[in-house]
């Protein structure tokens, strides 16, 4: 006899109250395949939900067709057949609509919605088939050989990284423009910043918009506390680390606010207000420390020195024409400068996660002044190795479809590279080739910014790339080889 799924994981109390944005484990009938399937789920206010995704639960227990072209409904077996009352309507009934994700409504007259993520199929769940999101995956769905299994483990990851509501419901609609209806291929569609800021959920008096979606009094629709709002100066803690080396950093509300994370994932039962999450209380407090000097400093720029004007001078890979035109702070050895390239890399992974945009921005740039002022040959394997870090973190995990450039380090690393092109396949053969096909569209951006550039003006580049090969490093000081691996 196979093995139960969700062995060992109680599912949640039948009488919990769940959370708007909370993120669970459902296991559903898949009817198409005609078994028990594991997949994350999303619980979304009836009230808020996008317009497109949602229709009105069904009144009987047969099965019921919606008259839409994107919604069906599949049979509930129940014991007993007729109209269904809500004042003895069981809670732990939960209908599953479909659309670009699917959704179930639970709790009648009460509607509770799910949003499970790349799946296409309807029905009928109980409570009993819901659970928490554990630290670790179903063992179901990590073993060798699962379905779905490495982007199910993505999910997991997503789900654990407490997104905010208007996250998910920014998610659905970009995965249901992109993919439409017909598109069944399962792979997450992220959405951008703005995409996230640009939802807008409906308070208590928006009737009209709410009746549009809901035929369900307006005295028993789900209602929303309002948001807390935090005064600028006021100080909040972030505990970051175990419970050893646990630390406690303490930032103001305007810091707070520069990070999406960091505001998503605020708690007001405490005082003062803090910030504890599980991926924080993984985190090592030394690594932390880098989002708190940006957190909390004047300037993006403010580790770097303007030290002159531009001059007009041409430097191969200088994408921001940045010239020599700013130093590094606190940068005094040289010697150390693979190591300061890679860190940025981690840092830059760290910056993404936080939803510090600005602070990616400002790496690139660290990154390029780098280059510019003290970096040359030797340190090229360094700069690809890191890109290659960053595109393998963007692209893990199915956040992102493969090979596109929209990062901004990678937006910058394609025109870097096409700079660099015969450099690279000059000294590094093997890791860039690699590269090269690990990513075919980054790959088709680079050969394309590397045709504009031997358009444009072949000779001066020419003679740029020989000066490169020809010197040790840019700042004229020797550094020290890396061995030619793979990346």
């Amino acid at each position: 006899m196979a093995p139960r799924l969700t062995a060992g994981v109680r599912p949640i109390d039948p009488s919990t109250d769940l959370i708007h944005g909370q993120e669970y484990v459902v296991n559903w009938l898949n009817r198409g395949k005609n078994k028990r399937e594991l997949w994350i789920g999303v619980h979304v206010p009836h009230d808020i939900a996008p317009k497109q995704m949602t229709s009105n639960p069904p009144k009987t227990h047969t099965a019921v067709h919606q008259t839409t072209s994107v919604c069906t409904c599949s049979t509930y077996q129940a014991k007993t057949a007729g109209k269904l009352k809500p004042q003895n309507t069981s809670e732990n009934l939960i209908w599953e609509v479909t659309l670009a994700y699917n959704i179930i409504w639970a709790g009648w007259p009460q509607l509770l919605i799910f949003m499970l993520i790349t799946r296409y199929t309807s029905a009928w769940i109980e409570k009993k088939y819901i659970f928490p999101v554990l630290e670790d995956p179903p063992s179901d769905c990590v073993m060798p050989g699962a379905e779905d299994g490495k982007l199910y483990q993505s999910l997991h990851e997503l789900a654990s990284q407490g997104k905010s509501l208007k996250f998910w419901i920014a998610m659905a609609k970009k995965e249901r423009a992109e993919k439409g209806l017909q598109n069944r291929e399962p792979y997450l569609v992220m959405p951008l910043a703005e995409e996230i800021q640009n939802v807008e959920i409906p308070s208590d008096d928006d009737d009209d918009d709410v009746e549009t979606r809901d035929e369900t009094p307006v005295a028993k629709r789900v209602k929303l506390t309002p948001p807390v709002t935090l005064d600028g100066a006021e100080i909040v803690n972030v505990y970051v680390g175990e419970a050893q080396g646990r630390k406690v950093f303490q930032l103001t509300g305007d810091a707070i606010s520069n990070s999406s994370f960091l505001q998503e994932n605020m708690n007001f039962r405490g005082s003062p207000p803090f910030v504890m999450h599980p991926m924080l209380l993984e985190m090592d407090s030394a690594s932390f420390e880098p989002i708190v000097t940006f957190l909390t400093q004047d300037s993006v720029d403010s580790d770097m020195e303007l030290v002159r004007e531009p001059q007009g001078e041409h430097i191969l890979g200088d994408v921001l024409g940045i010239e020599k035109t700013y130093v590094l702070r606190n940068f005094q050895d040289e010697n150390h400068l693979n190591e300061f390239i890679h860190n940025l890399g981690k840092t830059y992974e760290i910056a993404t996660v936080f939803g510090l945009y600005a602070m990616k921005k400002a790496i690139v740039k660290k990154l390029q002044v780098a280059w510019n002022m003290y970096s040359g040959k030797p340190q090229i394997l360094s700069f690809l190795k890191t890109i290659d870090f960053v595109a393998e973190k963007v692209y893990a995990s199915a956040y992102e479809t493969p090979g596109d450039a929209k990062d901004p380090l990678l937006q910058w690393a394609v025109d870097f590279l096409g700079g660099l092109f015969m450099v690279l396949v000059t000294t590094h053969t093997k890791p860039f080739t690699i590269f090269l096909k690990s990513y075919p569209r980054i790959q088709a951006a680079i050969l394309k910014s590397r045709a504009a550039l031997c358009v444009d003006d072949i000779e001066p580049f020419g003679e740029l790339e020989d000066e490169l090969m020809s010197q040790e490093c840019l700042g004229n000081t020797p550094q020290s080889k890396e061995s030619d691996e793979g990346v």
